[in-house]
């Protein structure tokens, strides 16, 4: 039952990050160490900002 419980707790938190937009930072974060070591990451506020721009303001059709 413990277990179970716990478990229920560590998959509710990981879908809250992703909920919420940290586990995509953490990605980014994870990204540009590997491929970008010499420029400095964005902040999570800048990376938010960053996104929404590019969810919300490109154009999406197909014509």
């Amino acid at each position: 039952m413990k277990t179970t419980l716990r478990t229920l707790r560590i998959l509710c938190r990981l879908w809250l990050s992703e909920l919420n937009g940290g586990a995509g930072y953490q990605r980014y974060l994870a990204h540009h160490r590997a491929h970008h070591p010499e420029a400095s990451p964005l902040s999570r506020a800048d990376w938010f900002r960053r996104e929404q721009d590019r969810q919300w303001n490109t154009i999406r059709r197909c014509c």
